[in-house]
């Protein structure tokens, strides 16, 4: 017998501890900040969008990119994990518990991608799908793979991208409050 179902008990975190949009980006941004990084950037990207007979943009998807020190692969490949972290026996530091980059992120959407690099151009990626997870399609984290960061993120801050780095990308919102 599974003491948790997956799908279920994300689910039920989903309602945990985040009242807004704002404080679960907060996250990402105190997770980037302990990572070393200098410069944060938040991105909404939206797209127009037919709504109640009215045109009108609709956030399609939010990211915090970042240039502290990345990840190695197999740090990479535990950080989507509950209850997993890199500071859980330490006092120090604004996180500690193993939730923060999970927990902030399925409050808002159904999709995490996280890409990280710790040398230009080798870029990983891990996910999470709530959607794939309900559908029996992922029971497991994925392995890690190499990834090219998606094409808006390279278009707007291609030139800018450090050595090292994370990107954490919402996509298929459904929870976004943006108030």
């Amino acid at each position: 017998t599974q003491i948790i179902d997956a799908y279920l008990g994300l689910a039920a975190l989903r309602q945990a501890g985040y009242r807004s949009t704002a404080t679960a980006v907060a996250e990402l941004v105190d997770n980037s900040i302990e990572a070393g990084a200098i410069d944060i950037d938040i991105i909404a990207i939206s797209r127009s969008a037919m709504i109640s007979r009215k045109t009108s943009n609709r956030v399609e998807s939010i990211a915090v990119l970042d240039n502290g020190g990345g990840m190695p692969p197999r740090v990479l490949e535990n950080c989507l994990s509950l209850g997993w972290g890199t500071r859980l026996e330490t006092r120090e530091g604004l996180g500690r518990f193993g939730f923060g980059l999970k927990g902030s992120s399925i409050s808002q959407a159904r999709r995490v991608d996280v890409f990280s690099w710790i040398e230009t151009g080798e870029v990983y990626r891990s996910y999470l799908d709530l959607d794939e997870i309900r559908d029996g399609k992922l029971t497991d984290l994925p392995s890690v793979e190499r990834a090219e960061l998606p094409l808006d993120i390279q278009k707007c801050f291609g030139d800018k991208l450090g050595p090292t780095g994370s990107l954490v990308w919402w996509t298929e919102l459904d929870q976004v409050d943006l108030r």
